[in-house]
């Protein structure tokens, strides 16, 4: 909450970059790079994430969609286990 606080105060004062406009002077480079799709789709990551911190009025949602209903299981502890996989291997490159 403190943060969220301190954000909205640093972007009144407008202290805080805007990614969108970042991306806006480079945004030729990008669609050479990728697609006008890709460009659009960031742009609106951009402006979604700008307009939360703004107003800290949306919610986030995770949705997993898939054509196999056994692909996935019913519960996301599969998540925490593949999670604690990765951790372990990342500490043995240490």
């Amino acid at each position: 909450m403190i943060l969220q606080q301190k954000m909205q105060e640093h972007i009144a004062a407008n202290k805080v970059p805007n990614p969108a406009e970042s991306e806006e002077q480079h945004r030729d480079r990008i669609a050479e790079i990728y697609d006008e799709r890709f460009c659009r789709m960031w742009e609106f990551y951009l402006l979604s994430g700008e307009t939360m911190f703004r107003t800290g009025a949306q919610m986030v949602f995770q949705m997993q969609l898939s054509r196999i209903r056994e692909a996935t299981g019913l519960t996301r502890d599969y998540i925490f286990k593949t999670e604690e996989k990765y951790r372990k291997q990342e500490i043995g490159r240490e």
